[in-house]
Protein backbone atom coordinates (compact mmCIF):
# COMPACT_ATOMS: atom_id res chain seq x y z
CA UNK A 1 0.00 0.00 0.00
CA UNK A 2 1.13 3.74 -0.42
CA UNK A 3 2.13 5.56 2.33
CA UNK A 4 -0.02 7.76 3.80
CA UNK A 5 0.02 11.56 3.19
CA UNK A 6 1.76 13.71 6.09
CA UNK A 7 -1.64 15.37 6.56
CA UNK A 8 -3.51 11.93 7.14
CA UNK A 9 -0.45 10.98 9.52
CA UNK A 10 -1.37 13.87 11.60
CA UNK A 11 -4.89 12.85 11.75
CA UNK A 12 -4.83 9.74 12.36
CA UNK A 13 -2.01 10.79 15.36
CA UNK A 14 -4.23 13.67 17.21
CA UNK A 15 -6.90 10.54 16.65
CA UNK A 16 -4.75 8.15 18.70
CA UNK A 17 -3.70 11.04 21.22
CA UNK A 18 -7.77 11.68 22.24
CA UNK A 19 -8.10 8.47 22.13
CA UNK A 20 -5.46 7.90 25.18
CA UNK A 21 -6.92 11.26 26.60
CA UNK A 22 -10.57 9.72 26.73
CA UNK A 23 -9.29 6.38 28.17
CA UNK A 24 -7.22 8.10 30.91
CA UNK A 25 -10.02 10.72 31.87
CA UNK A 26 -12.52 7.69 31.34
CA UNK A 27 -10.81 6.46 34.73
CA UNK A 28 -10.31 9.56 36.39
CA UNK A 29 -6.54 10.78 35.46
CA UNK A 30 -5.53 14.35 33.90
CA UNK A 31 -2.41 13.81 32.25
CA UNK A 32 -1.76 17.81 32.57
CA UNK A 33 1.24 18.25 30.43
CA UNK A 34 0.41 17.34 27.23
CA UNK A 35 3.10 18.75 24.41
CA UNK A 36 4.62 17.41 21.25
CA UNK A 37 7.60 16.61 23.31
CA UNK A 38 5.38 13.78 25.33
CA UNK A 39 4.24 11.79 21.66
CA UNK A 40 6.48 9.04 21.01
CA UNK A 41 5.68 8.02 17.25
CA UNK A 42 6.21 3.57 17.38
CA UNK A 43 8.05 1.82 14.41
CA UNK A 44 4.51 1.37 13.05
CA UNK A 45 3.88 5.05 12.71
CA UNK A 46 1.64 5.09 15.71
CA UNK A 47 1.22 7.47 18.16
CA UNK A 48 1.50 7.13 21.98
CA UNK A 49 1.09 9.49 24.96
CA UNK A 50 4.10 9.58 27.49
CA UNK A 51 5.07 11.10 30.84
CA UNK A 52 2.30 10.88 33.06
CA UNK A 53 4.64 12.02 35.84
CA UNK A 54 2.57 14.95 36.88
CA UNK A 55 -0.75 13.41 35.98
CA UNK A 56 -3.39 13.83 39.42
CA UNK A 57 -6.73 11.72 39.80
CA UNK A 58 -9.82 13.54 39.96
CA UNK A 59 -10.43 17.14 41.26
CA UNK A 60 -7.22 17.61 42.55
CA UNK A 61 -6.38 21.06 40.64
CA UNK A 62 -3.14 22.94 40.94
CA UNK A 63 -3.11 25.56 42.87
CA UNK A 64 -3.71 29.27 41.39
CA UNK A 65 -0.03 30.72 40.75
CA UNK A 66 1.79 27.17 41.02
CA UNK A 67 3.58 25.62 38.04
CA UNK A 68 3.86 22.35 37.21
CA UNK A 69 5.82 20.80 34.16
CA UNK A 70 7.54 22.65 32.13
CA UNK A 71 6.45 26.12 31.31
Amino acid sequence: PPEPSVDRLAARWAAEIAEGLAIAHAAGILHRDVKPSNVFIRSDWRAVLLDFGIATRGADLTAAGTVLGTP
